[in-house]
Formats: C-alpha cells, sequence, structure tokens
C-alpha cells in the first residue's frame, strides 16, 4: 500500500503543477512581472514540430519562466 502511494505522489504533482493550466498561468505571470506585453494567443504545443510551428512547447514555457523570474 504505501509503494502505490509513493507512485501516486508524483504523478498527481505533474498532474496539477506540469499541467496545461497552470503553465499558462506560470507563464503569463512571469509576463507580467517582468513587464512583457501580454501574450493573448499562445498555444502549449507537447513536441517539437509544434515549436516549429510556432506554438511554444512545454519545455519552451518553462525556459522562459525561468528566464524571466530569475
Amino acid at each position: 500500500m504505501k509503494h502505490t502511494n509513493n507512485l501516486r505522489e508524483p504523478l498527481i504533482y505533474l498532474m496539477i503543477w506540469e499541467g496545461e493550466f497552470f503553465l499558462k498561468k506560470w507563464y503569463e505571470l512571469a509576463l507580467l512581472l517582468t513587464g512583457q506585453a501580454y501574450d493573448w494567443g499562445f498555444r502549449i504545443g507537447y513536441n517539437a514540430s509544434d515549436n516549429a510551428k510556432g506554438v511554444l512547447t512545454q519545455y519552451a514555457i518553462h525556459a522562459i519562466i525561468r528566464d524571466n523570474l530569475r
């Protein structure tokens, strides 16, 4: 039983904090805190081909948030 809980906790963490809703909110907050223009139409992609189409991937959003909030 304890082993199952140890596996469930990281999954819950990933579903909440790495989910699309929170990534969008963190990205929007990072832009506003640094005085950048609000990006009304950004979308989150999940692979490199999305990034080539101009859609921000999760990795790109993480990098933007990290760099803006340092």
